[in-house]
């Protein structure tokens, strides 16, 4: 079976002989939950072989998995969420996809006022207000006012020097952009603006999560480098709007 892109949604296993099949008719998603979420603890409990890995639980929209959500998260059961919905509200793929998106267009302003609410530049609100000011009172964009900030009245010289730090990272990427692939420019931006080494700074189980998220969104990528006649971040920024637009669609 195949949806309306064109995507494959047929499920093919890696082990050969049959599978047991159970059919299950509940009163209720939270019944339906429990029903499923005690199975997964009773069969890992029985076979000490088994991981948490081995199990997946398939639901048919995003909202659906919520209640799976809770009752894991409840069992102490650990999981990963593999869902564009949630996957692109993540703070790192909303960060990420912020840069990219000035790579393509340096003056969406929109998208720079996130990276620069980021604690990597060490912008404080009260700056980045002032520059809002400025734009709106010019008729500016905020790239603009980022360039320009050694002449604006009122900014002091260390945020003159954290603008230039902006400025000048990505002037250096969309010197990059049209010749390197997806993957390559999202380690820049990782690594040039200390992003992964802030990372390292949270508690280990916090970071895990944000390195997990990450690596789903690296999948993503990889997935429409291999799968696209035209790998570009122009391109790919089209594919994620469109997902993005598609809202509660089956995961």
């Amino acid at each position: 079976m195949k949806d309306e892109k064109g995507f494959s949604k047929k499920l093919e296993a890696k082990n050969s002989g049959s599978g047991a099949i159970a059919y299950l008719e509940l009163e209720s998603q939270e019944d339906e939950m429990a029903a499923v979420v005690n199975t997964i603890l009773e069969i890992k409990d029985r076979d000490k072989d088994a991981t948490w890995s081995d199990f997946a639980i398939l639901v048919r929209a995003n909202s659906h998995a919520d209640v799976f959500n809770y009752g894991l998260s409840q069992a102490h059961i650990p999981y990963l969420y593999f869902a564009s919905k949630g996957l692109y509200n993540k703070p790192i793929v909303l960060d990420i996809l912020a840069w990219l998106k000035l790579l393509d267009n340096y003056h969406e302003s929109a998208s720079l006022f996130r990276i620069l609410s980021l604690q990597i530049f060490g912008f404080t609100q009260k700056e980045v207000v002032n520059f809002n000011y400025w734009i709106k009172y010019k008729g500016k964009s905020l790239y603009h006012a980022l360039a320009q900030a050694a002449g604006i009245e009122g900014i002091g010289e260390d945020t003159v020097k954290k603008s230039q730090r902006v400025v000048s990272i990505i002037e250096k990427h969309t010197r990059f952009v049209l010749e390197k692939t997806v993957k390559e420019m999202v380690l820049m931006f990782l690594e040039d603006s200390g992003y992964l080494k802030e990372i390292t700074k949270i508690e280990s189980a916090k970071t895990q999560e944000i390195l997990n998220h990450l690596n789903q969104f690296y999948k993503k990528i990889s997935d429409f480098e291999l799968n696209t006649p035209d790998p570009s971040v122009k391109n790919f920024l089209h594919i994620m709007d469109l997902e993005l637009r598609s809202g509660e669609e089956g995961a």
